[in-house]
C-alpha cells in the first residue's frame, strides 16, 4: 500500500513542486537581501536630506527692517550727496533715466517693488563694491 502511495504522489509531481518551491524561497530569499539594501539606502538618502533641510530650510527669522526699500531709496533721494555716493549719479539723472525706462522700455512697478526701487536696486549692485550677502 505505501508503494502505491508513493507511485500516486511521484505521478502528481511532488517532488518536482518540491523544487520549484525551493527556487522560490530562494527568490524570496533574494528579493528580501534586496529590500534590505534598500531599506539601508533610503536611509542613507532621509539622512542627507534631513542635513540639507537642517543647513538650507531652517534659518533664523528674516530681519525686520525699520523702512520698505522705496522709503529707503526716497530718504537717500532727499539727500544728493548720499544719493550720488551711493547710486553713482545725481537724482536728476536717476530721474530721468527712470522716465525714460518706464516710458521707452516698458519698466513696471510690481506689487511688492516699484519701478524706482527696482532701478535703485540695480544700480546699487552694479554701481558699487556691495558684496552679494548685502544686496
Amino acid at each position: 500500500m505505501v508503494h502505491e502511495f508513493k507511485n500516486y504522489t511521484a505521478g502528481l509531481g511532488w517532488d518536482a513542486m518540491d523544487d520549484n518551491l525551493e527556487g522560490v524561497a530562494k527568490e524570496g530569499q533574494k528579493g528580501l537581501v534586496l529590500l534590505a539594501e534598500l531599506s539601508q539606502h533610503a536611509t542613507v538618502i532621509g539622512q542627507m536630506g534631513a542635513q540639507y533641510t537642517e543647513r538650507y530650510f531652517d534659518k533664523g527669522e528674516y530681519r525686520k527692517t525699520p523702512e520698505t526699500g522705496i522709503q529707503w531709496v526716497m530718504r537717500y533721494f532727499a539727500r544728493p550727496r548720499y544719493f550720488y555716493k551711493m547710486f553713482r549719479m545725481s537724482t536728476e539723472v536717476f530721474t530721468a533715466l527712470h522716465e525714460l525706462l518706464v516710458s521707452t522700455y516698458g519698466l513696471t512697478s510690481t506689487n511688492n517693488v516699484s519701478s524706482i526701487e527696482s532701478l535703485a536696486m540695480f544700480l546699487w549692485i552694479v554701481g558699487g563694491p556691495q558684496s552679494f550677502s548685502q544686496s
